[in-house]
């Protein structure tokens, strides 16, 4: 989102052709959805918690998730605010009109860092996939009803299955049939072992 914000920014400062500061540009950008950016962040963090309280094979099972995806989430918050603006701000530069006469690796940088900026339209990845998105937004909107009505009617057709899920958090698993090996000391006699075969627990030299 930050990203986005910053270069729609510059792209319509530079189409204007008036002369503007790129620090003061990507500082009012960064502003603009630093907040949104970081409270979305907090929000899908938030959305894991009810995962911590989950007991037993459930919660050894996904709680280390829950953990990973919530401290990944609060450090991107944090950056989003932080690392990134000062990033933009180092990195995004207008390129100068003397990079000619410069030194081979200051045209490389400025090559990497600075330049024109391109509009989303011109982009070989945005632009197709504008091209692609633009229609079928339009049709969208002008048959919402019909969109609206098919979305509930495919929650309606998942009811069903809803109900024959279960009440289970884990699902069941087929492991297979268990083995029954008993492990006897050498000299046990014969109507020992029989017994040990045939599951009898009270002797105790049945069993290592």
């Amino acid at each position: 989102m930050v990203v986005e914000q910053t270069h729609r920014k510059l792209e319509i400062h530079e189409r204007s052709g008036h002369p503007f500061s790129h620090q003061e540009v990507i500082l009012e950008a960064v502003k603009e959805v630093a907040g949104p950016t970081f409270f979305a962040l907090l929000v899908i963090a938030v959305a894991f918690l009810p995962v911590l309280v989950l007991e037993g094979q459930e919660g050894k099972l996904f709680r280390p998730l829950a953990y990973t995806k919530n401290f990944a989430m609060f450090v991107a918050a944090g950056l989003a605010i932080t690392l990134n603006p000062a990033l933009r701000v180092l990195l995004v530069r207008r390129r100068p009109a003397s990079a000619v006469t410069q030194g081979k690796l200051r045209r490389v940088m400025n090559a990497l860092m600075g330049g024109r900026i391109r509009s989303q339209e011109e982009h070989p990845i945005t632009g197709p996939l504008m091209r692609i998105y633009d229609p079928i937004v339009r049709w969208t909107l002008r048959w919402k009803t019909v969109v609206i009505g098919g979305a509930l009617a495919i929650v309606l057709l998942t009811m069903p299955l809803f109900w024959k899920i279960g009440s289970e958090f884990m699902p069941t698993i087929d492991e297979g049939s268990l083995l029954y090996m008993p492990s006897t000391m050498p000299g046990i006699s014969i109507a020992e072992s029989q017994k040990a075969l045939a599951g009898d627990q009270s002797h105790p030299e049945a069993l290592l």
